[in-house]
């Protein structure tokens, strides 16, 4: 990876898709008028409050505000903590206190997901070259967005492949044949690298002694690709049909000796994305 890359976010992973949970529950919860007048006067004030002043600065009963707060804790856009105050006097003076602060948590939510950090990220990098380089900040900038985009795409393609071939419980060298998305001609190239069919760089040299046609030693698109085959739009479809034909041995003239494993590899977005599947014999 580029070092002056910034790394990218994972995935969303279950962690993360509970943590997308909670801040919508979060922001939902304001949603109740009552509820987000407390929270704004909470927010508001420069220590924690009480139940007590909390309802009066609302001007709601307090066992009203008592719920409301509580849920606003639950929903983790408050805290609350117990300390004894001075100056109370009368029956239960010397209790703690249930006192109501924000929460430090940042709650945000953008649909669809934005990554504001990323291009801050970027930005700044292109800032810095174009003060060393004299390049103009444009200029910089979207050779810091191509770079970045290089490393989703090959990130990309390194997940979806160890995962897809850590589930099936094979390694690349087991495979008999591949049906890989092949939108421009260097994406082949790209996907066998990313998958770990090769070396990053060395995909060239892979292929340069026919290794990708019927009979050599990693039969590829053996349809004729998405240029010789078809490109309706959905070519990851007819990727899955070539390689069900060839593991049940209905690809006629281009079939693939005693093919038993296909790696078939879809490409999506602006290259960034990846779907990776093992097909078998049972």
């Amino acid at each position: 990876m580029d070092p002056r890359v910034p790394a990218s976010p994972e995935p969303r992973s279950p962690a993360s898709r509970a943590r997308f949970d909670a801040d919508v529950t979060g922001i939902a919860s304001l949603a109740e008028p009552t509820r987000r007048a407390l929270y704004l006067y909470v927010q508001a004030q420069a220590s924690a409050v009480s139940r007590d002043e909390a309802a009066a600065g609302v001007g709601v009963p307090r066992h009203v505000a008592k719920f409301h707060l509580d849920k606003l804790v639950g929903d983790g856009l408050l805290e609350a903590e117990y300390r004894r105050r001075s100056g109370r006097q009368g029956p239960g003076a010397g209790r703690p206190a249930k006192l109501y602060r924000r929460a430090a948590r940042e709650l945000a939510v953008t649909l669809p997901d934005r990554r504001y950090a990323l291009a801050g990220q970027l930005m700044a990098r292109a800032i810095t070259e174009s003060g060393s380089d004299g390049r103009a900040v444009a200029e910089a900038l979207g050779g810091a967005a191509r770079d970045r985009g290089r490393w989703l795409g090959d990130e990309a393609r390194r997940r979806a492949g160890a995962r897809a071939f850590g589930r099936a419980g094979v390694t690349p060298s087991d495979i008999d044949c591949c049906q890989l998305y092949d939108a421009f001609t260097s994406m082949v190239l790209l996907t066998l690298e990313g998958l770990g069919f090769c070396a990053k760089g060395d995909g060239g040299g892979f292929v340069a002694d026919g290794r990708l046609r019927v009979g050599g030693g990693l039969p590829t698109n053996t349809d004729g690709g998405g240029l010789s085959a078809c490109h309706p739009g959905m070519r990851g479809m007819f990727l899955l049909v070539e390689a069900v034909r060839q593991l049940r041995g209905e690809a006629g003239a281009r079939q693939v000796d005693d093919a038993e494993l296909c790696c078939v590899n879809g490409t999506g977005g602006w290259f960034s994305s990846a779907s990776t599947a093992i097909l078998g014999v049972d």
